[in-house]
């Protein structure tokens, strides 16, 4: 059997997939890409997180830091 962390990715995609105006989901699934190294990726869904909730600090922040991280 697959380990929580492993689904982590298909249940936000199913979320998103549900509800494509949830920025939470997108959010959450941005954190973990990023986790998982997959900072492309990860990146994507924080900047559609952020335009789906333009005034998520926190969706902003990641994407910069995120950003600044993938330039590296």
């Amino acid at each position: 059997s697959r380990m929580i962390a492993d689904l982590e990715p298909d249940l936000f995609k199913q979320a998103i997939q549900l509800q494509p105006d949830y920025a939470a989901a997108d959010f959450s699934l941005g954190r973990v890409l990023a986790r998982t190294g997959n900072l492309q990726a990860a990146l994507a869904y924080f900047r559609t997180s952020w335009e789906l909730n333009p005034g998520s600090a926190n969706s902003l922040s990641e994407y910069e830091r995120l950003l600044k991280a993938a330039k590296q």
